[in-house]
């Protein structure tokens, strides 16, 4: 993980980077689905061919990583204040999670039905407390601050006054 956080570091800001960086996902998301299927080939016969899962693996990552740049940097280049919501409340989500995804496991185990169903179920739920609790509990808060920098409330617009008339 740290590889791929210096590589982000390095080129953060870079226009090179900004530039050309997933200029060509589509070709990176399809390259990488038979560099996955070699891997997986050659995990299979092992011994000899463990040399060519490694590469497959970090290949396959890059790939992925450079598509992924390209698919976002299309679609989410443009302001969008849900995107923005979800993006200020992943670090609250990713540090609370656990214990709340943990509780809820307990609470379905028993469930007579399939993992299929409870899977999506504690994680559509989680993220539904966790969302709920950052816009009341944590972004407006020292919390929040914490987290995200200081935000502050947009101002509702108050009724207009008449002009005066002269």
């Amino acid at each position: 993980y740290g590889i791929f956080f210096a590589y982000g570091a390095i080129c953060f800001g870079q226009k090179d980077f900004e530039e050309k960086a997933g200029k060509f996902w589509p070709i990176y998301f399809a390259a990488a689905v038979p560099v996955l299927f070699i891997g997986l080939a050659s995990m299979e016969e092992g011994g000899a061919l463990r040399g060519l899962l490694g590469f497959s693996a970090s290949l396959y990552a890059w790939l992925l990583i450079l598509g992924f740049i390209g698919f976002f940097r299309l679609c989410c280049s443009r302001e969008n204040k849900t995107i923005r919501y979800v993006s200020d409340s992943a670090y609250w989500l990713y540090l609370a999670h656990l214990p709340l995804i943990q509780v809820i496991q307990i609470w379905v185990s028993d469930w007579p039905l399939p993992s299929i169903i409870k899977l999506p179920f504690v994680c559509i739920v989680t993220t539904g407390i966790l969302l709920l609790m950052y816009e009341y509990l944590v972004r407006y808060t020292p919390i929040g601050t914490l987290l995200n920098g200081k935000r502050t409330r947009t101002p509702t617009e108050a009724p207009r006054e008449p002009p005066p008339i002269t």
